[in-house]
């Protein structure tokens, strides 16, 4: 399988492809996501020549798929550091995505004492501290400001409006959420405080995925009986396989990323970790079918 639109940078929610695959996403959802331009899901889709409208066709019926394996690359530094090929996954983060919106005065910025301000990117730029604060206070949650715009963008203006989007996530629902609600409250007394106004949209919300324990020890032995040395460890991204999981028993095996680098240029994984990779999937694979046919 090769899914469309894992990272849904775009539209604003992940996994567009393997969604419409599991049923989670309708023709009406293609119709509702949009991006920056306004334009939606189903209209970029229509495009290029795809269906949107029978996407209900494209779902998987219940019991249709046995079990579904993925190979990725690991996108940061474990098993780089740990000296490890290869990596089985036993759970994959969910992730609150929330768009903010700080507005202000667009003052001049010589005219107007500091007293006498209500700056917009002031307010974002403590938000920004705040989460990334209180987000190292706990052990596995990570909280990032991967956008900011700011109007009127001039040298000479007091920013008056300032958006950013929020991610949130964590391999605990619980933590994810619960800091989600904090920095949501946080950033509401940090605009209070500067006489600012504030406007939340959420855009997204994926609970964690703990992927199939039997999926998983098949996967081990497999790295087992190939010689691959291996570690057990969850992914802090999103991935096609946490969504499949609702519908099938899944698996996933990462292999390391080059000093962690991932969507860039640099990006780099070696052949013969991918290839060592290849065959622990094929060696689970064949298991898997031998215990289905039995």
């Amino acid at each position: 399988m090769v899914f469309s639109g894992e990272e849904g940078a775009r539209f604003g929610a992940p996994c567009i492809g393997s969604r419409v695959a599991t049923g989670a996403f309708t023709a009406a959802t293609l119709r509702e996501l949009t991006d920056g331009e306004g334009r939606s899901v189903s209209e970029c889709a229509s495009s290029v020549g795809l269906r949107p409208e029978d996407s209900a066709e494209a779902a998987w019926e219940p019991g249709s798929v046995a079990a579904f394996l993925e190979l990725h690359i690991e996108q940061g530094r474990v098993l780089e550091n740990r000296g490890r090929p290869l990596g089985v996954v036993d759970a994959i983060a969910g992730s609150t995505r929330v768009e903010l919106e700080f507005s202000g005065r667009p003052d001049h910025s010589g005219a107007t004492p500091m007293p006498m301000r209500h700056d917009a990117l002031a307010g974002a730029s403590e938000f920004v501290l705040e989460a990334e604060r209180r987000a190292l206070a706990l052990r596995t949650t990570v909280a990032t400001v991967g956008r900011m715009e700011v109007d009127p963008g001039s040298v000479t203006t007091v920013p008056g409006t300032a958006r950013l989007a929020l991610d949130v996530r964590d391999v605990d629902s619980e933590r994810q959420r619960d800091l989600a609600e904090e920095l949501l409250d946080r950033a509401t007394r940090i605009a209070s405080r500067r006489g600012l106004e504030l406007s939340a949209t959420l855009l997204s919300d994926q609970s964690p995925v703990v992927l199939h324990k039997p999926i998983r020890e098949r996967l081990a032995r497999a790295a087992e009986v190939s010689g691959t040395d291996f570690c057990v460890l969850p992914s802090g991204a999103s991935h096609d396989t946490a969504h499949v999981a609702k519908v099938a028993p899944s698996g996933m095996v990462f292999v390391p990323s080059h000093e962690g680098i991932s969507h860039s240029p640099r990006e780099w994984s070696d052949v013969e970790h991918i290839a060592r990779a290849a065959g622990v999937l094929a060696t689970a694979l064949t298991s898997l079918d031998a215990r289905k046919r039995d």
